[in-house]
């Protein structure tokens, strides 16, 4: 394969080490997410613990860091909080600059500008899509504006202007085409303008000057109807997706690359020429945003979409996005390290799960193997005794000396383990309540076993906070994956337990009743109303 490396500062030191030749040159990470708990969402990271991250992105080779600073929940004038932010954003992507020789670049909105803080003061914990233009909700504190209308764009540009004045040395500046942000309707002469007014004050204000990217990722198409709604047919995506490059071509000066953002816009890009600028982005593909937090484990979509990107010889790269870091290291590893050598592809998964557990505690990596296996559908039923084992070692502390990534984990060598003992309990609570109502146990003891399933889950969701930032909002997630074929089998089995097809939803409501009161002793009450008892009566009452 043909290789390409971005371009470097030549007062870079210390660059990522290579040996051979890589499959991808550039091999990207993108942090993407809601501002939960700590230190789960990379919202809340303070400034040494993104250094610690590079520091291990920079073990699994990657050469292009990929952040957005979320300059759409920061009003102008900066306030000092949120000056202070940017400004360690700055220092962030000097770090991984000049520690590791990595190229970084910044994501940012087209036209989404922050109306208020929402009455947060430190921008790690504003809450996101809080919009005027959806109507969502009241007290709206972004607002997406018209790049058409004269004072609207000027705003636009005073949003970017000043997000390049404080960080100012990055390699490039990312613009996606819609969601965050996007204007229905709008030419993409439009769109092209926003690239044109930026590309002045880069060259004018950052320290790259004109050598500094400018970045578009093809995502939904600027001016096309929102992507939660619309059904492209594959001609319709590349045709469109074709005539973006175009206008890029025509329009936008040098030096501009391309994220594409899905798998079929890479036929575009290479009808058009331009693989050789081009990073493929499988988005959702690492892990899901948004989405419940938990360590996902699904090699062979990910094996997928590696595969996909190789069937393009001239592609310059391939890039990943997560939301959780630090629970999502099975699937990064693998990606990373397939994206360096494609060989890594035929690596059995039990096989991929023993090498990370080496960097992270290599005294039990057979155990760290099996604990990530078992969280996977269908990943057998030996979660309580994998729990108990890693959990004795946890609390007497003899995880052993940590590998050279558990070093770099945050805010203790010890997370990864503590949150797989987590995830276990669920898991392991779950298998013992589908067990039980396979077997048609009783009512009073489906039911101590439901109660003991969603206290573990609750206890791991107020671990990580992805309810309590959410309950914010008043948009509850459900604690149990609904969508999952094993609970909606659970939802069946339990309907069955009650009485079958004829049981009346006022008989469910009493069964669920004494749980929900004594649980809500314990978690927060809504919490436990709207994301645990009421998913589940809705899920026994509609189940056939």
């Amino acid at each position: 394969m043909k290789t390409q490396t971005p371009s470097r500062s030549a007062s870079r030191k210390e660059p990522v080490p290579v040996s051979g030749q890589p499959s991808f040159a550039v091999r990207g990470m993108h942090l993407n997410g809601w501002a939960f708990g700590y230190p789960y969402t990379f919202r809340c990271w303070k400034e040494a613990d993104w250094k610690r991250y590079a520091d291990i992105l920079a073990a699994q080779k990657v050469n292009l860091f990929f952040l957005w600073p979320f300059m759409e929940i920061i009003p102008v004038p900066l306030s000092a909080a949120d000056r202070a932010y940017l400004e360690e954003v700055r220092r962030v992507v000097d770090y991984a600059q000049r520690r590791h020789g990595m190229e970084v670049w910044i994501f940012q909105s087209p036209n989404r500008v922050a109306l208020n803080d929402g009455g947060v003061r430190d921008p790690r914990r504003r809450p996101y899509w809080v919009l005027r233009a959806q109507g969502e909700y009241p007290g709206a504190s972004q607002v997406d504006l018209d790049p058409a209308d004269p004072k609207e764009f000027a705003r636009i540009m005073e949003v970017r202007e000043t997000l390049y004045r404080v960080v100012d040395n990055a390699d490039g500046y990312c613009t996606i085409d819609s969601d965050p942000g996007g204007w229905h309707g709008s030419p993409l002469a439009d769109f092209m303008k926003i690239f044109k007014a930026s590309r002045a004050l880069l060259d004018r204000i950052c320290v790259h000057g004109e050598a500094t990217k400018q970045i578009h990722w093809l995502w939904s198409g600027w001016g096309q109807p929102g992507w939660w709604g619309r059904q492209w047919k594959q001609q319709d995506e590349t045709r469109f997706m074709r005539k973006t490059i175009r206008a890029m071509e025509r329009g936008v000066p040098e030096p501009w690359w391309l994220i594409a953002g899905r798998r079929e816009y890479l036929p575009a890009c290479a009808a058009e020429g331009v693989l050789a600028k081009t990073v493929y982005l499988p988005y959702n593909v690492i892990e899901g945003e948004p989405s419940r937090p938990g360590t996902q484990l699904n090699l062979p979509l990910l094996r997928e979409h590696v595969e996909a990107a190789a069937r393009y010889p001239g592609l310059a790269g391939l890039m990943g996005n997560v939301q959780t870091p630090l629970l999502q290291f099975p699937h990064v590893s693998y990606f990373l390290s397939a994206a360096w050598d494609c060989g890594r592809l035929k690596q059995r998964p039990r096989e991929v799960l023993r090498d990370l557990a080496a960097h992270l505690y290599p005294e039990h990596r057979d155990l760290l193997a099996d604990s990530w296996l078992a969280l996977k559908a269908g990943g057998g039923t030996r979660s309580a005794t994998l729990a108990r084992r890693l959990e004795t070692l946890f609390r007497q502390r003899r995880l052993g000396p940590p590998g050279p990534w558990g070093r770099r984990l945050f805010p203790n060598p010890r997370q990864i383990a503590g949150d797989l003992v987590w995830q276990l309990r669920e898991k392991a609570a779950f298998e013992a309540l589908d067990r039980a109502v396979r077997r048609h146990v009783s009512k009073e003891r489906g039911a101590r076993l439901l109660e003991a399933y969603l206290a573990a889950a609750l206890g791991w969701d107020q671990q990580h906070g992805w309810s309590v930032y959410w309950k914010k909002l008043g948009t509850p997630w459900p604690v149990w994956p609904t969508q999952d074929q094993a609970y909606a089998r659970l939802a069946r089995g339990l309907r069955k337990m009650l009485g079958g097809k004829d049981v009346s939803d006022p008989a469910v409501v009493a069964f669920l009743a004494p749980i929900g009161w004594r649980l809500a002793r314990r978690y927060d009450a809504w919490i436990v109303a709207q994301c645990a008892m009421e998913p589940i009566r809705k899920a026994i009452q509609e189940t056939k």
